[in-house]
């Protein structure tokens, strides 16, 4: 996790946006501290984030106890949707892909609400985020899950 995280950056311009972001990403936030442990907080514009190191250390275990392919999906989902939190959000099921690509693309969301959707263009990057993201998740999925049941037939019967 560097410290470019998406949803901890809220930006004050246009107005509006901001109020947007705080309603939308501040519980995605707050999963995320309480589903890992860990302290990460937002910053208004571009002021550097500071992510504790423990926070760091934390969410660099968890993804120690994947695979290295599931590592590949995860790695694709964080370039799909931008954002660590959200991509374990969607992975951990607490999101669903349609969401995950609504938080990644918050500020377009915001501005296609205030300035109407040019079809051609939004919807077929939202379509596109949305089917790589999915793909991402998947591939995390069945690869963790084979290795689930690769240990389970590995295990004695009892």
């Amino acid at each position: 996790m560097g410290d470019g995280e998406q949803v901890c950056y809220r930006y004050s311009d246009p107005p509006g946006l901001e109020q947007f972001e705080t309603a939308l990403w501040d519980p995605l936030l707050l999963w995320f501290t309480k589903r890992y442990n860990v302290q990460l907080s937002s910053t208004l514009g571009l002021n550097l984030l500071d992510i504790p190191d423990d926070t760091k250390r934390t969410i660099q275990r968890h993804l120690l106890t994947y695979n290295a392919w599931a590592l590949v999906g995860i790695l694709h989902a964080v370039e799909a949707l931008k954002s660590v939190v959200i991509s374990l959000a969607l992975i951990d099921k607490f999101v669903s892909v349609e969401q995950a690509v609504y938080f990644s693309r918050l500020e377009c969301e915001f501005q296609i609400s205030k300035w109407g959707n040019v079809e051609e263009a939004h919807d077929m990057e939202k379509t596109e985020t949305q089917a790589r993201a999915a793909a991402a998740t998947l591939f995390v999925h069945m690869c963790s899950e084979t290795e689930r049941a690769q240990h389970k037939l590995q295990q004695p019967p009892q």
